[in-house]
């Protein structure tokens, strides 16, 4: 997996194609707060990072990514940002339970091992944390619009999307992993065939 997002950031933009239309609805979520800690993870090449820093210049900013080309570009960014490496486990060199925020926008959905990159969330929300996801949307109206016209671009294997969400199941698995969900959206054309959605989640227990 390291090798394709060394290819995939290599050849890649720093602001991806929807950053427009999720962006302008999720940064609601970003605290104000001076001592507010943040990690963005799946930074990527750190532009969710530097609209954050944006924001709220006084936060201390954390990214993480599996790709060394992309935290390199990212360094250049945002240099207020500690940046760090994501091993093979999901796991971010961070300490247990010292996070206000965890950014994780358009990420999930390309990792294989669901339980443990949750699990990591967790971990590294302090209680009463905040957890922010973005993915993109599947919903029954728009499986069938896939089908129909748009199989082969959806399901084109050279990709990087691994895992789909429906708004069920991307609740369902925070919930499983200790988090309470707070507020959950959509993005982008219109209903019931959105681009993207989101939720907002808190961390009512450690796992």
């Amino acid at each position: 997996m390291e090798k394709f997002y060394e290819r995939y950031w290599d050849g890649t933009e720093a602001e991806l194609a929807d950053f427009r239309i999720k962006w302008p609805i999720l940064q609601q979520f970003i605290p104000l707060d001076g001592a507010t800690k943040v990690l963005d993870y799946g930074c990527g090449k750190g532009k969710i990072l530097s609209e954050i820093y944006k924001i709220n210049p006084q936060s201390q900013l954390y990214g993480a990514d599996i790709s060394k080309i992309a935290l390199e570009s990212a360094s250049q960014t945002v240099p207020a940002a500690n940046l760090l490496l994501i091993d093979e486990n999901q796991a971010v060199s961070l300490p247990s339970g010292g996070l206000d925020l965890v950014v994780s926008l358009d990420v999930i959905e390309h990792i294989y091992d669901t339980e443990m990159v949750f699990q990591e969330f967790n971990r590294l929300l302090k209680p009463g944390g905040k957890l922010l996801l973005s993915v993109p949307y599947y919903g029954l109206v728009k499986n069938v619009v896939i089908a129909l016209i748009g199989f082969e671009t959806v399901y084109e294997p050279t990709t990087p999307h691994i895992r789909s969400y429906t708004e069920n199941t991307l609740k369902k698995t925070a919930q499983r992993f200790g988090f309470k969900p707070l507020k959950f959206g959509r993005y982008g054309r219109f209903y019931p065939v959105n681009r993207g959605m989101y939720l907002l989640a808190e961390k009512v227990t450690d796992i």
